[in-house]
């Protein structure tokens, strides 16, 4: 058993969770922390020799259920905000499949709320001299994953 320290939060698993690669595509920062004995040594600690991850913890949970369960049906259960901080931590991970499916369900969204009446347009800027288009809206942090 091993508790590592997110944000301030504690959180109790195993060595064996924090090294699964539930995809190949996930050589995950985890992975290569808990794998290599020279970064063990490095990696910071906080005032309990815990390994410390400055991050929010309020999402590493999600992070996981994800290595635990080996796969991402969670997500289909979460709101936008969520989702989006979700994948901003996939990513500092190194998560590449969590992250990837979190942008499809945020994509799946979009959609779902488009043909429910919210309004989204583009704004055509000019980025030195190359006219550029850009998503402009409620949900323009989103809107990028669209097209």
């Amino acid at each position: 058993m091993l508790t590592i320290c997110v944000g301030g939060k504690l959180f109790t698993t195993t060595v064996e969770t924090l090294t699964t690669q539930v995809h190949e595509e996930d050589v995950h920062l985890l992975r290569q922390i808990f794998t290599n004995e020279a970064e063990m040594k490095i990696w910071p600690r906080d005032e309990h020799n815990r390994f410390f991850f400055d991050r929010d913890g309020k999402y590493f949970r999600y992070i996981l259920q994800y290595l635990r369960e080996k796969n991402c049906n969670f997500l289909n259960h979460m709101q936008s905000q969520a989702l989006n901080e979700l994948a901003q931590e996939a990513e500092y991970f190194l998560l590449i499949n969590l992250w990837n499916n979190a942008q499809s369900v945020l994509n799946q969204l979009v959609h779902k709320k488009s043909a429910t009446g919210v309004v989204r347009y583009l704004k055509v800027v000019s980025v030195e001299g190359a006219p550029t288009a850009s998503c402009v809206g409620p949900y323009s942090a989103y809107l990028k994953c669209v097209g």
